[in-house]
């Protein structure tokens, strides 16, 4: 065997050994979870390794197309490619069926998984994901145990939509050109896969009420305000909720100190902690201002880097942590060389530090353009740090601005997109902090004993399965 024949061999033995790690990642813990077997925690385990099947899979299907000229046409690559897929994919269906069958009995077996199928399907927001409501409304008037089946199909970010090429749709996607021809995947010309999903589903939701409703305008909707107002009927905002526990002050035990809403003096102690280990001067009266987020325009740091001087004009302090558009990273660099002490930029990916931030920092930015959801504010509020944030999506639904007069709501906020606007409302909070420590610490409280858990969520979920399913 020839060395460049070895070598595609090599990789196309890795890329099956990887996919099967995938394979059963998505199906082998959930599987033997719903059959109530006792080998589920030990599925559990080997789902865990096969974690690290997923980047190693993408790592080697680059690999592949560098090395194979003619995967380079994408429809002999999954011509050849998907067989190899599949017969994996098969075959662990069969052991999962198989060890049902031999722990409980084959009709046991057959009234578990049959369930399965006809239950309604909840679809992640990844955009390929998009596929399965779209499969579905072909596939359930052929397959009897289907027709009762229902999916509902979650839009995260409208913008990643799952464009292609319109060769795709039969050399890929093994859909007729009916889908085409009615519209329901064309897009100018291309195949819109999170538009077909949106057609096929028989309810659509999104992470927010308010991002619900902006998804009717151009300027959020990207090229989809048109499906969207088709489909008004049966589309719902539904607000993403944080681990309570894991976001918890008083037991996080990537804090200095635990606090609470009930006991503060801890905070104190985690501002101190952060200041130490990011370069900020040691200073327990100064504010310390805060961004945790990826550095890409969306997230509103056109504003932020227009108004750094202006905000630092200000009795405070600055932290920035992530990574993102390098002009957004040097504009940071350039303020902590120029405000020594008391401007700091972490360009990098940092959990210690994002969970020292969100403990120690005293106000969190977040002047987001669209922003269908966001967690960081909820998790600031948790540990007491107030957001500052822009009515968008999301942000709208769970910071209540303050009110001076009644001591109402849990951060501060804005409506447009202006740095005048948004560094008004930093001032405001930053006053507050200085000459009214009082209602400071009542406005801390309000946010940390706001409810961001889930329950409200699942049972809004709950409520739409219900209807989609007719229970």
């Amino acid at each position: 065997m020839s060395a460049p024949s070895r070598r595609r061999w090599d990789y196309d033995l890795l890329r099956v050994a990887s996919m099967v790690g995938v394979v059963y990642l998505h199906t082998a813990a959930g599987a033997l979870r719903q059959l109530g077997t006792p080998l589920w925690h030990f599925s559990n385990l080997l789902s865990s390794l096969a974690t690290a099947a997923v980047p190693l899979f993408f790592m080697l299907s680059g690999a592949l197309l560098l090395s194979h000229p003619r995967t380079a046409e994408l429809g002999t690559l999954f011509r050849r490619r998907l067989p190899k897929v599949l017969i994996p994919l098969l075959a662990w269906s069969g052991v999962v069926i198989a060890l049902a069958g031999v722990l409980s009995g084959p009709q046991a077996a057959l009234d578990k998984l049959i369930p399965l199928l006809n239950t309604p399907v909840m679809v992640p927001y990844w955009f390929l994901y998009a596929l399965v409501p779209i499969y579905l409304l072909e596939e359930r008037h052929r397959i009897p145990q289907l027709c009762d089946t229902k999916s509902v199909f979650t839009i995260h970010n409208i913008e990643y939509q799952g464009r292609y090429g319109s060769q795709t749709l039969k050399d890929v996607f093994g859909l007729n050109d009916g889908y085409f021809n009615e519209h329901m995947l064309a897009y100018h010309g291309d195949v819109n896969l999170m538009k077909g999903a949106i057609y096929a589903a028989d309810y659509v939701t999104t992470v927010s009420p308010t991002y619900a409703d902006e998804l009717q305008y151009s300027f959020y909707a990207h090229g989809l305000e048109g499906v969207i107002a088709d489909n008004r009927h049966k589309l719902r905002g539904i607000l993403n909720g944080i681990d309570t526990e894991v976001y918890d002050p008083w037991r996080d035990k990537g804090l200095t100190k635990f606090f609470s809403a009930r006991q503060m003096a801890g905070k104190k102690n985690c501002k101190a902690a952060l200041q130490q280990m990011s370069g900020l001067r040691e200073n327990p009266e100064a504010p310390i201002i805060a961004c945790v987020s990826r550095l890409v325009r969306h997230k509103g740091f056109d504003l932020v880097t227009a108004a750094i001087h202006e905000i630092m004009g200000m009795d405070v302090q600055m932290i920035v942590l992530g990574t993102g558009d390098w002009n957004y990273e040097e504009a940071f660099r350039q303020a902590q060389n120029q405000y020594p002490g008391r401007f700091a930029a972490h360009m990098m990916y940092s959990p210690n530090l994002s969970t020292a931030i969100y403990g120690g920092a005293d106000l969190f930015l977040m002047p987001s353009i669209s922003e269908p959801c966001g967690l960081s504010q909820m998790i600031a509020m948790r540990y007491g740090t107030i957001p500052v944030v822009r009515e968008t999506g999301g942000l709208r639904d769970s910071v209540v601005p303050y009110n001076k007069f009644t001591g109402e709501g849990t951060g501060f906020s804005f409506a447009n997109i202006n740095v005048q606007e948004m560094t008004g409302v930093l001032s405001e909070a930053v006053n507050l902090y200085h000459n009214e420590p009082k209602a400071w610490k009542a406005l801390q409280k309000n946010a940390m004993t706001a409810d961001f858990s889930w329950e409200k969520s699942a049972k809004a979920y709950e409520e739409i399965y219900g209807w989609v399913t007719g229970k």
